[in-house]
């Protein structure tokens, strides 16, 4: 997500270089850069679920950890999230197309759904909503949830236990919590977008095409949120692991 969206930013600040130039001037450019796009900001939000997941498991059902909690594990899930992802992603290489459009009397060709098939955005806006922050952080939100209960039941036992005084579980507090502000970051930064997005699906159709929905300025600020989620749980992890 960072690549296809804040990297082709940083390029145009430094550089002659703009990636509208090649979205909005190949139908393929169009097609592939949503596609993977839309695949990797999907899969993002699935991988914080696989992580959340296997806190959850270690805290709730720790006797299962050492069977369910192994490389070979998360590397099969990592793989079966993009191998999802990229099939629940294909149709963006036959729905959109470059468009000549007249936005206040500048004309501009624009990367955008086929009208023929504008009467299904709807559609597509709602499962994207649903696969990217509604049933990620439902789960997450459930997940944490058990978590948070678990150590304060923990707590009561285990405050004066030798584990404690050696460290073991201290550290393990440490990453759980790490964990639970990751999560928490999530959800923070992904439903505003999300529900922007659906909400001019919804109720704005009849103002337009993409170009007024991004061209507002709410868009801007519920986009730099949403971008939060993919760059600061980096400073997350260093805040809490320190």
């Amino acid at each position: 997500v960072l690549v296809f969206y804040i990297a082709p930013r940083i390029l145009e600040y430094f550089t002659d270089f703009k990636i509208e130039t090649y979205v909005n001037g190949n139908e393929w450019a169009c097609r592939s850069y949503h596609f993977i796009y839309q695949t990797f900001f999907i899969a993002s939000a699935w991988l914080v679920v696989i992580v959340t997941s296997e806190r959850f498991i270690v805290i709730v059902f720790p006797h299962r950890a050492k069977a369910l909690c192994t490389r070979k594990v998360a590397l099969i899930e990592i793989f079966l999230v993009l191998l999802i992802t990229f099939g629940l992603n294909v149709y963006h290489l036959f729905i959109y197309e470059v468009l000549t459009i007249n936005f206040y009397g500048i004309e501009l060709h624009v990367c955008a759904l086929k009208l023929a098939l504008k009467k299904y955005n709807i559609y597509w806006s709602v499962s994207i909503t649903l696969l990217y922050s509604i049933i990620p952080s439902s789960i997450i939100f459930i997940c944490n949830t058990f978590i948070v209960v678990r150590i304060k039941q923990s707590f009561k036992f285990k405050r004066s236990s030798a584990r404690e005084l050696s460290g073991e579980y201290s550290k393990e507090t440490k990453i759980t919590f790490m964990m639970l502000c990751i999560s928490t970051f999530f959800i923070i930064t992904t439903l505003p977008i999300c529900f922007y997005s659906l909400y001019y699906s919804l109720f704005k159709v009849s103002k337009g095409n993409s170009v007024y929905r991004t061209s507002n300025p709410s868009f801007a600020i519920v986009s730099i949120i949403s971008t939060l989620n993919h760059g600061g749980n980096f400073y997350l992890y260093v805040i809490s692991g320190t």
